[in-house]
């Protein structure tokens, strides 16, 4: 699971609060905003325009949204550093408050050339103030309605969708055909999918997943048929527990304490396969034995049976998550009735 360090969460949650006292916005006037207006926002035409709403709009999903993105980052980071050093601008597609580009200028500090990309200039504002206030001065904004638009960069870039694509489902195959701009520009290139768990959703994942089945990086392992769309016609999603957010939250007291989503990590070039690493898809089941751990490698969806016999070895096995990437001895059987001594499981894994 990612993480990020005290500091980096206290300046963010301090821009956060800075933009608040700013706004002379009130509490109960924030969430009346979100309540009414997220759904107006999310058309072309939005009945709610008042003034402040993307001021309300950034106050209370970031603290549910930039986790995500951190989530996503860590592993990019632990498994192609290399990659991302090739990578020269980083663009927010459909940025809103500039979720995208706010993560990834926390999590890594510096960055390449940022572009903000939305049809709402008043959005475009205020997530340039916030990444104003980290010092982040290299940025570039385009106001445009991206669907219909040519931003696809002519450097090596890193595109998050970010809870965008499901917004446009309507207008999903001329979104598949922007993908494909941007993977066929640059080997290099990457793409960043993240939607909420609505049918939307749902359903925009599953169309890019059948799409670019050979140019997934994330959350598969390795490119080709998926499993689970074989099995039953679904992606994977996560519901993942973390912290980070409720330190962010600085007008509400929320629940937005789990991450939940569908993702997709997309790149023009493809590492060789790894039989030997698995996704594990759902937390531990307790047994009488031990523990099952629900894991696929592509090839195959199936469960892990780890036997235990004490607290601790409990304690370590309950330490995993759904999305976590674990490598395993190649000796070790999955789906099989015996369950794998946990000394011999320990010794041939590593969690990355």
């Amino acid at each position: 699971m990612s993480t990020i360090d005290s500091n980096k969460t206290r300046r963010l949650r301090e821009a956060l609060k800075g933009i608040f006292e700013e706004s002379g916005l009130r509490p109960e006037e924030i969430m009346r905003m979100v309540e009414y207006g997220s759904k107006g926002y999310n058309t072309h035409f939005s009945p709610y325009r008042r003034e402040g709403f993307e001021v309300s709009y950034a106050l209370y999903f970031l603290p549910e949204h930039i986790p995500k993105v951190f989530i996503l980052l860590n592993e990019l980071q632990k498994r192609f550093t290399d990659r991302l050093r090739a990578i020269e601008e980083i663009i927010d597609v459909g940025c809103g408050a500039g979720t995208a580009a706010i993560a990834y200028s926390i999590f890594f500090e510096k960055t390449g050339q940022l572009r903000l990309i939305d049809r709402e200039k008043r959005f475009l504002k205020v997530a340039m103030d916030i990444l104003k206030r980290f010092n982040m001065e290299n940025i570039k904004t385009t106001r445009c309605d991206y669907v219909n638009s040519d931003i696809v960069s002519a450097l090596p870039s890193l595109y998050f969708f970010t809870n965008t694509i499901s917004e446009n489902i309507n207008r999903l195959d001329r979104i598949v055909s922007l993908i494909n701009r941007i993977l066929v520009q640059h080997s290099s290139n990457m793409i960043v999918v993240i939607e909420p768990l609505s049918k939307n959703g749902r359903d925009a994942m599953i169309k890019l997943r059948n799409e670019f089945a050979d140019r997934v990086l994330m959350p598969c392992i390795s490119p080709g048929a998926c499993p689970l769309i074989k099995s039953d016609n679904s992606v994977c999603q996560y519901s993942i527990r973390q912290d980070i957010s409720k330190s962010l939250e600085v007008v509400v007291s929320s629940t937005h304490r789990m991450a939940k989503f569908y993702y997709l990590v997309l790149s023009s070039e493809m590492p060789e396969n790894q039989s030997n690493l698995f996704r594990i898809l759902q937390y531990p089941s307790k047994r009488p034995y031990g523990f099952d751990i629900r894991v696929c490698n592509q090839k195959a969806i199936g469960e892990l049976r780890i036997k235990t016999s004490s607290s601790l070895e409990n304690s370590i096995i309950n330490q995993l998550s759904p999305n976590d990437v674990i490598s395993l001895d190649p000796s070790i059987e999955i789906s099989t009735n015996r369950p794998v001594d946990f000394a011999r499981f320990k010794s041939g894994l590593i969690r990355l």
